[in-house]
């Protein structure tokens, strides 16, 4: 016997282990909510730090990476970014006419189906796939900058947050769009 004590969590294998961590998460959070809601935001804060550098980092190590286009995935893409910005709507209460959305949601859109551009398909067996080039990561890094920049320089205003948020729907849009209609394009062709 080697002295190592294994510890086995039994049932709590897939979905369930995910859930369990996650209750703890909660848990955790809900007791330091109770305690100081100034140290609550603290972490929260540097958990979104610690977020966005891993973010970078995966898109960094991960972009050449082949991925098969799934249209099912992209409306799912679609679905929550329009109900996302539509929660927010709700509760950011940045009140713009019509104008304002469609003209976010077109530059959106319009750059996101250029972004789907600089990154084509090919078949690779029956799949369907895409793989990032340095241009998929820079239109990525620039948009990035964008929202950063733009979040410092005007300071968080609700008003511009929601502007991005319009944008950022219409950039998923646009570019989900254009992968499932290439998709289906070339799964004509055969």
């Amino acid at each position: 016997m080697s002295g190592r004590v294994k510890v086995k969590l039994g049932r709590f294998t897939g979905w369930k282990r995910y859930a369990l961590i996650g209750a703890g998460l909660a848990a955790g959070f809900a007791i330091l909510m109770y305690l100081s809601m100034d140290w609550f935001f603290r972490v929260v804060s540097l958990l979104g730090i610690a977020l966005t550098i891993g973010s970078i980092l995966v898109m960094l190590l991960t972009y050449r990476k082949s991925r098969e286009i799934k249209p099912m995935a992209m409306y799912v893409s679609v679905g929550m970014s329009v109900t996302c910005l539509l929660v927010y709507s709700l509760f950011l209460k940045a009140g713009f006419g019509a104008l304002i959305w469609l003209a976010g949601l077109l530059v959106g859109a319009g750059i996101g189906v250029g972004w789907s551009r600089v990154t084509p398909l090919f078949r690779e067996g029956a799949a369907i796939k895409r793989a990032g080039n340095i241009w998929y990561l820079a239109v990525w890094g620039a948009l990035f900058a964008l929202n950063q920049c733009l979040t410092l320089v005007t300071g968080r205003s609700p008003a511009v947050s929601m502007i991005l948020l319009i944008f950022g729907t219409g950039l998923v849009i646009g570019n989900s769009g254009a992968y499932v209609v290439g998709y289906y394009k070339m799964k004509a062709e055969g």
